[in-house]
């Protein structure tokens, strides 16, 4: 995991290297009670609570995974003008 500051937000990347997400069910990651094939039969809500919660700070969550080779979630929050 690494933070990262830039000019437009704070942009947190977590890596792994786990049994990463098959390509068919990557873009259904954050659909309620959604988990992938495999890992198990126990729902999660872990990334549908986390990306309702980064959309109403205006930011951004993404996931990219290959088979077999792990995971990045990547999150972007903007920063804030005090001005």
């Amino acid at each position: 995991m690494y933070n990262q500051y830039l000019k437009i937000g704070q942009k947190v990347k977590m890596i792994d290297q786990g049994i990463g997400v098959p390509a068919s069910q990557l873009e259904d990651v954050f659909l309620p009670m959604m988990r992938v094939a495999n890992v198990g039969n126990i729902p999660d809500f872990g990334l549908t609570i986390a990306k309702k919660i980064i959309d109403m700070h205006q930011g951004q969550l993404t996931v990219d995974s290959t088979t077999g080779q792990g995971t990045t979630v990547c999150i972007l929050l903007p920063t804030l003008s005090l001005s």
